[in-house]
């Protein structure tokens, strides 16, 4: 799958008609789109036309036309081409932090509301794969951290299950204090390091 910050789609079998030509003849044109996040990237296309950039959500441009020229693309224009292939396309992959009361795995009360509208979220995506990696600060020893990082990680898991989430893979993991987010002097209690990252693909 590319991930690039703006979408870029081909319609492969896109008839477009010219004033002179008799019988329509088979083009195909690019369209830049607008990223989930709202924001647009570049795109340089290059072919017999030459270069050009297409750097604006619509913008777009026939591949194979020796003008080179670029055109808006409205979004009715954009539904009719490219609505199978938008609808099509998976959810953006993405990862939510919940966080942990000291030494246990009780989720914060801010978290506890997150965990409702993470597990209703998953739910939606098709096929989904969950990476769940659990950490802690630096409170504790090494090898009980370890075991604190995957205790979280698998409570998280055991609450979306009792929330009806079913992920088509599942891993759980435990990172300890090795990865912090804040680094901090050992022993030093770090709410931002007891956390547990869920990241949906």
């Amino acid at each position: 799958m590319l991930r690039l910050r703006a979408l870029l789609l081909l319609a492969a079998a896109l008839w477009l008609v010219g004033c002179a030509a008799p019988q329509p003849v088979p083009r195909t044109y690019v369209v830049l789109l607008e990223s989930p996040d709202g924001t647009t990237g570049r795109v340089v296309v290059s072919d017999a036309g030459g270069s050009r950039v297409l750097e604006r959500a619509g913008q777009g441009t026939v591949i194979g036309d020796a003008r080179g020229a670029t055109f808006e693309v409205d979004d009715a224009q954009r539904q009719r081409d490219f609505g199978g292939a938008i609808g099509a396309r998976p959810p953006v992959p993405e990862a939510v932090v919940l966080h942990f009361e000291r030494s246990g795995v009780r989720l914060v009360p801010e978290s506890q509301r997150r965990m409702v509208e993470l597990a209703a979220r998953i739910r939606e995506w098709p096929a989904v794969e969950l990476l769940i990696v659990g950490h802690t600060d630096t409170v504790g020893d090494g090898p009980f951290n370890e075991r604190l990082g995957l205790a979280r990680a698998q409570a998280v898991a055991a609450e979306l299950a009792s929330r009806g989430v079913s992920p088509l893979s599942l891993t759980i993991e435990s990172r300890g204090e090795r990865e912090l987010l804040v680094n901090t002097p050992d022993e030093t209690d770090e709410p931002r390091n007891r956390r547990v990252v869920v990241s949906i693909r």
